[in-house]
């Protein structure tokens, strides 16, 4: 509910009150209202900020790219995503799912940007840089000053400063519980610093992004 609620800060404090929208119902997307808003959007040469869960958005770009659909955003525009794809089989490179987007929706892959965040963080993480760390091409993740990233060796919890393990989110703007976080995420340090890999093997898949999926993917729905 945390996502839903930022995307309708977002549409009112900086969007475009008769452009902005949720395109998502409980039967999937609403297609028609998709392309009126962003037609509305290009036709007033207004950037567009597309948000939504990981699964959805590819599940949106499959199906309009199926159909043939395509739209040119105006100078911009972004794509933002949250969540990953869980362990799903589904899930594809982060170069590739960019590549579908700068298809249909003509958006510079650099300017799609992925958002980590979490019930138990106060935080939100947003890609630091461009360069691929992970195995699906997972970029390093940053936040404000206050918020520190760190991997630790899943046998003796020890602090790796390079490679693979148990990711751990230092909050400091959690003041009514644990401040220090241990994800249930893979985490990757690296020189670039650490991405976020993954859920660890055996982990319980939870989070926006697994809902999103079971809302737009067709065969839910049948």
């Amino acid at each position: 509910m945390v996502m839903a609620y930022g995307m309708e800060l977002i549409a009112e404090e900086f969007g475009d009150q008769a452009l902005s929208a949720c395109v998502l119902t409980s039967d999937g997307f609403d297609r028609r209202l998709l392309q009126t808003r962003l037609d509305a959007a290009i036709a007033e040469q207004r950037p567009v900020v597309l948000i939504g869960g990981t699964l959805g958005i590819v599940n949106l770009c499959d199906a309009l790219d199926r159909d043939g659909l395509s739209w040119e955003l105006p100078a911009g525009s972004r794509i933002v995503d949250a969540g990953g794809f869980k362990g799903r089989s589904k899930a594809v490179p982060v170069d590739a799912m960019r590549e579908q987007a700068k298809r249909v929706f003509d958006v510079d892959p650099h300017r799609c940007i992925n958002l980590f965040g979490m019930t138990e963080l106060a935080s939100q993480l947003y890609d630091s840089t461009d360069i691929a760390v992970g195995p699906l091409g997972e970029r390093p993740k940053t936040s404000e000053s206050f918020v520190r990233l760190q991997v630790r060796d899943p046998l003796d919890l020890s602090l790796r400063e390079q490679g693979r393990g148990m990711l751990e989110i230092v909050d400091l703007c959690i003041l009514d519980r644990p401040y220090a976080v241990l994800a249930g995420d893979w985490g990757i340090a690296s020189p670039a610093g650490i991405a976020v890999a993954g859920r660890i093997e055996r982990g319980h898949s939870r989070g926006c992004s697994l809902t999103l999926d079971d809302i737009t993917t067709p065969a839910s729905r049948t």
